[in-house]
């Protein structure tokens, strides 16, 4: 009884036919899915790592007189700004302006 399935893919060409299709259809979806999925999980990646570079340029140019002054009052409203961003992926947890050569 349980090989019965295996009993008609034997016999009739038509169920032959069938499966063969949906087999075949079923790698190729499966593939396309696979390949869809890895190019978009590249390209965000690639995507928000050039927004978080623009971001850290931004940052960098914004802040370089108070960096030079060593005025935190300068420094507040870059590092503001640059920290309430949605997609930011990380922001050093140390305080850098503690840092004096």
């Amino acid at each position: 009884m349980q090989f019965r399935f295996l009993e008609i893919l034997r016999k009739k060409f038509g169920i032959k036919i069938f499966s063969i299709f949906f087999f075949f259809f079923l790698t190729v979806s499966l593939s396309f899915t696979v390949f869809f999925y890895y190019y978009e999980s590249a390209s965000l990646t690639g995507e928000l790592m050039q927004s978080n570079l623009l971001l850290a340029r931004v940052l960098a140019y914004n802040s370089r007189i108070g960096v030079f002054s060593e005025s935190e009052e300068l420094l507040a409203n870059p590092v503001d700004g640059y920290s309430s961003k949605r997609r930011l992926q990380e922001f050093p947890s140390t305080s850098w302006m503690d840092v004096r050569c």
